[in-house]
C-alpha cells in the first residue's frame, strides 16, 4: 500500500531528467565529434542518440545488473546480500543497487547513502520501471553516469578518452566505460592505473565466460593499454554549432555532413592565412564548402586565432556584407536569357554618370566598348552598370530575392545601379548558395528541381528552391567564369597535368572592406570571405589578392573535379558580326556564337555602315567631288566618337570611318564625329583648393579624326586650340557655364555645367 501510494503521487515522467542541461554537439558525416559546447550547468554531458552499442550493453549489464531484463527496479536477493555484508563489516561495503536504482539516485543528485535513502530509491525504481521501457532506462543511465571530472555519460567518455563514438569502441574500451562509473576517480593518466586495469580485465574475463567473445579476443583485449591521454572536446567548428543551436533551440545533437579530414585541412588553411593577414590588420576570414548534393561539408565560420578578439567569435558565414562584384555573373546570364546580349555583344565602357552615381572600373581605365563576356571575365564595373540599366533594376532585384537573397530588405530604388557593384549586402552562405544553384543546374541536366542546402542530417526536408535562369545561360556564364585569370602559379593551370577546370569569381567592396572569392565545379562549391568583422577597410584587401589564394588552397584539398558537360539541347548557334556581336547583316564578317535556346536576339549592328570611298580606298567621297564610276562601296565598322577614342587604345586593328578627301565637303554632323568625355551632362563640379589656391578642372573631348584641330570657348570667350590630345585645363568662377568646342569644319558641340562655390 505504501509503494502504491507513493507511485500515485510520484513525479511525472518528464520530471526525472526533463530539466537536465545537455551539451550541444556537432558530429561529422561519420559521427565523429567535431565540436561541442559545455552544458549550462558546467558539465560535459553529450547525449547518446540511437541504440547503445551491443558491446557496451553486454559489458554494463554483466557488471552492474545481470538481472536487469526481468526485475521490477530492484533485486531482493541483491539487497539482502548487501544488507548482510554491511552488517557483517559494520559499514557500507555494498549497495545492492540495480541500474534502475542507480538511475533513481542520479535523478536526485546523489544524496547521502542511508537506509532511508535506499528505501526511497526502491520506490523510485519501481516508478521508473512503470514509466519507462528497459531500453529507455538503460539509455538514461548511460547518459547520466559520471565518467570522471565534469564529464557525464558514457558517450562523453567515449569521445573524451578514446576520441570515437561509443559504437566504434573495442571490447576493452567498452568494458572500461562499464566499470568506470563504479569508481570514476580511478581513471587518471598517472595513478591508479593498475587497479582500474584489473577491474576491466576481470569484466573481460566474465564476458568471455558468458560466451560473448572468443578466448583469442579476450587475450587481445587484455593487451590493450588504458588510454594514456584524453581527447579534449573539439572546438574547431563551434561557429557552425552555435549557428545550428540558435536555429534549433530544442536539438542537442546535430549530425552534420562535415567531412572531418576536409574540415581539419580547412582549419589549417585558415590558421595559416590568418597569421599572414593579421600582419596587415586583417583579422577575419570564413570558408564554406558544399558538395554536389548541396550539403555543407566544410565550414570555417571565422579565423581560428585568438577567437575572443577582433570579432572572431562571430560566425561570418551568416553575417551580411557588401557583395562587391559577386552578382555580375547572374546579371550576365539573365541578359543572355532575355535576348539583350550575346557573349560577343559590345557593351559601352566609357566615363559616364548616372545621376549622382558615377561608377569606375577597378583599374581606373576605359575600353570604349567591350564584349559582354570579357566584361564579366575582367569584372568591369561600367559595362555592368550599363547592363543593369538595360535589364532593369526591379527585375534583377526580384530575381535575387526569389533566389534566396533574403538580406535585400529595401526596395530596388534604394539600391539603384549600385546593386550590381556591391551596393547591397548578403552573406557568404547565401551567395555560395546562389553560385551552387547555377552549378547544380548545369551538372544535373536531367533534374528539374534544385534541393535546398542541408546544414545537418536532421534538417527538415524543404521544397526545391527556385532559380530563374535557363540551363543554357547558366552554362555560358560558367564557361565565361572559367576564363577568369587565376592568381600566382594558378594562372598557368591549363599547362599542368590534372589542372582543375574551375569557374570562379572574385569581389571587392567599396573602401576595401570585403574580399570575396567563390568557385564552382560539378562536384563542389567553395566560398571565401576575408576582411574585418567591424567593417574596417585595409589597403590590399581585394578578392584577387587575399580571398583567391585561400579559395584555391581549399580547392586543392578536394578530390579532382571533372569538367561541366555542355548542354547542347539548351543551346543554339547564331551568326553575329565578328567585330561587335550583333546579328550579322549588311555583309559584315560573321562569327558563330552560342546563346541559350530560348534567346531571340535579333539586334542588328548599329556600328556598321556603308560608305563611299575613292579609288585608293583611303578617303570618303560623294557624288559632288567624285564620279560614281570611280567610287568604292565598303562596309565600315565605326564606333561613336567617345567609344572609338578609348577602343583604339586596346585594338590596333580599329580604323573607324576614313576622313573625307580634302576636295569633298565633310557631310558628317557634329555628334557623329566628336563628343565630350568630361564634363558629364549638367554636371555640378566642386573644385577643391590646392596648395597654390584653386586647382584647374580638365575638360576632355573625343574626335573621330585624331589629327583634327579643335578650338575651345568658355561662355563665348576663346580659350585656345588642341591637337591630337583634346584636353583643356580651365578654372571657371563659381556659377553656371557653357563650354563649346569647334573643329576645322565648323562643327560644334556644347555642354552646360556648374561650378560649386
Amino acid at each position: 500500500m505504501l509503494c502504491l501510494s507513493y507511485i500515485c503521487i510520484s513525479p511525472s515522467k518528464a520530471s526525472y531528467f526533463g530539466k537536465t542541461a545537455y551539451s550541444k554537439v556537432l558530429l561529422s558525416d561519420k559521427d565523429q565529434l567535431i565540436s561541442a559546447r559545455i552544458a549550462a550547468d558546467g558539465q560535459w554531458r553529450i547525449p547518446h542518440v540511437g541504440n547503445l552499442s551491443d558491446k557496451y550493453k553486454k559489458a554494463v549489464l554483466l557488471f552492474e545488473d545481470r538481472n536487469f531484463s526481468w526485475h521490477w527496479g530492484f533485486d531482493p536477493i541483491a539487497l539482502a546480500r548487501a544488507a548482510f555484508l554491511n552488517l557483517k563489516h559494520g559499514t557500507i561495503v555494498s549497495g545492492g543497487s540495480t541500474i534502475t536504482m542507480q538511475l533513481a539516485r542520479l535523478a536526485r543528485n546523489n544524496p547521502p547513502r542511508t537506509y532511508w535513502e535506499k528505501f526511497r530509491e526502491v520506490l523510485l525504481a519501481v516508478d521508473l520501471e512503470i514509466k519507462f521501457s528497459k531500453d529507455e532506462i538503460l539509455e538514461l543511465y548511460s547518459n547520466h553516469v559520471p565518467v570522471g571530472g565534469n564529464h557525464i555519460g558514457v558517450t562523453t567518455g567515449a569521445f573524451y578518452y578514446f576520441g570515437r563514438p561509443l559504437d566504434q569502441l573495442t571490447w576493452a574500451e567498452s568494458a572500461l566505460l562499464a566499470v568506470l562509473p563504479n569508481s570514476p576517480g580511478l581513471l587518471h593518466l598517472s595513478k591508479n592505473r593498475d587497479i582500474l586495469k584489473a577491474k576491466r580485465d576481470r569484466l573481460l574475463t566474465r564476458l568471455q565466460d558468458e560466451g560473448y567473445m572468443s578466448l583469442q579476443d579476450l587475450e587481445l583485449s587484455k593487451l590493450e593499454p588504458l588510454p594514456i591521454r584524453n581527447f579534449p572536446i573539439s572546438q574547431g567548428s563551434h561557429h557552425l554549432l552555435n549557428t545550428l543551436s540558435a536555429q534549433n533551440l530544442k536539438t542537442n545533437t546535430f549530425h552534420s555532413y562535415i567531412n572531418q579530414p576536409l574540415q581539419n585541412r580547412l582549419y589549417q588553411i585558415s590558421k595559416s592565412f590568418s597569421g599572414v593577414l593579421s600582419g596587415n590588420h586583417i583579422n577575419n576570414l570564413a570558408i564554406l564548402v558544399l558538395d554536389q548534393k548541396r550539403r555543407v561539408i566544410g565550414y570555417i565560420g571565422n579565423s581560428p586565432l585568438d577567437e575572443l578578439k577582433e570579432g572572431r567569435f562571430v560566425d561570418i558565414v551568416q553575417r551580411p556584407r557588401s557583395t562587391g562584384s559577386l552578382l555580375k555573373p547572374f546579371l550576365y546570364g539573365l541578359m543572355l536569357d532575355s535576348s539583350l546580349i550575346t557573349p560577343m555583344t559590345l557593351v559601352q565602357d566609357i566615363p559616364r554618370s548616372f545621376g549622382r552615381f558615377r561608377p569606375e572600373n577597378f583599374d581606373r581605365s576605359y575600353r570604349g566598348a567591350v564584349p559582354s563576356q570579357e566584361a564579366l571575365i575582367k569584372s568591369l564595373n561600367i559595362p555592368f552598370a550599363n547592363m543593369l540599366k538595360s535589364y532593369g533594376i526591379d527585375r534583377f532585384h526580384y530575381f535575387l530575392k526569389s533566389s534566396g537573397i533574403t538580406t535585400l530588405n529595401q526596395p530596388a530604388s534604394h539600391y539603384g545601379l549600385s546593386l550590381i557593384l556591391g551596393g547591397a549586402e548578403s552573406t557568404l552562405f547565401q551567395l555560395s548558395d546562389l553560385y551552387s544553384r547555377m552549378a547544380y543546374q548545369v551538372s544535373n541536366q536531367d533534374k528539374d528541381t534544385i534541393p535546398a542546402i542541408s546544414l545537418h542530417k536532421g534538417q527538415t526536408e524543404k521544397q526545391s528552391v527556385g532559380f530563374k535562369m535557363s540551363l543554357g545561360a547558366s552554362f555560358l556564364t560558367i564557361q565565361a567564369m572559367q576564363e577568369v585569370v587565376r592568381p600566382g602559379v594558378e594562372a598557368h593551370w591549363q599547362k599542368f597535368l590534372g589542372g582543375r577546370n574551375i569557374a570562379w569569381k572574385t569581389g571587392t567592396s567599396h573602401g576595401f572592406r570585403d574580399a570575396w572569392a567563390i568557385g564552382v565545379s560539378p562536384e563542389f562549391t567553395v566560398g571565401v570571405w576575408v576582411g574585418n568583422a567591424d567593417g574596417t577597410g585595409r589597403p590590399e584587401l581585394t578578392g584577387i589578392k587575399q580571398a583567391a589564394p585561400i579559395l584555391f588552397q581549399a580547392l586543392h584539398s578536394l578530390p579532382d573535379q571533372k569538367s561541366f558537360d555542355i548542354p547542347w539541347f539548351d543551346l543554339k548557334t547564331i551568326a553575329v558580326c565578328r567585330e561587335n556581336g550583333y546579328r550579322a547583316s549588311q555583309g559584315c564578317e560573321e562569327a558563330d556564337v552560342e546563346v541559350p535556346a530560348k534567346s531571340r536576339f535579333q539586334k542588328t549592328s548599329p556600328h556598321h555602315k556603308l560608305v563611299q570611298l575613292d579609288s585608293s580606298g583611303q578617303y570618303q567621297v560623294h557624288s559632288q567631288c567624285e564620279s560614281v564610276y570611280n567610287m568604292k562601296q565598303r562596309l565600315i565598322f565605326s564606333l561613336p566618337p567617345i567609344e572609338a577614342h578609348y577602343f583604339r587604345r586596346y585594338h590596333s586593328w580599329y580604323k573607324g570611318t576614313p576622313p573625307f578627301r580634302k576636295d569633298c565637303n565633310d557631310s558628317l554632323s557634329a555628334v557623329e564625329v566628336m563628343s565630350f568625355i568630361y564634363p558629364f551632362p549638367s554636371s555640378n563640379i566642386y573644385v577643391p583648393n590646392d596648395f597654390g589656391g584653386r586647382s584647374a578642372t580638365v575638360f576632355k573631348v573625343a574626335h573621330k579624326q585624331s589629327k583634327q584641330t579643335l578650338e575651345w570657348y568658355l561662355d563665348r570667350e576663346y580659350l585656345g586650340k588642341t591637337k591630337l590630345f583634346h584636353e583643356m585645363a580651365i578654372d571657371p568662377k563659381p556659377g553656371r557655364h557653357r563650354i563649346t568646342v569647334v573643329d576645322l569644319q565648323g562643327r560644334r558641340i556644347s555642354r552646360f555645367f556648374e561650378i560649386l562655390d
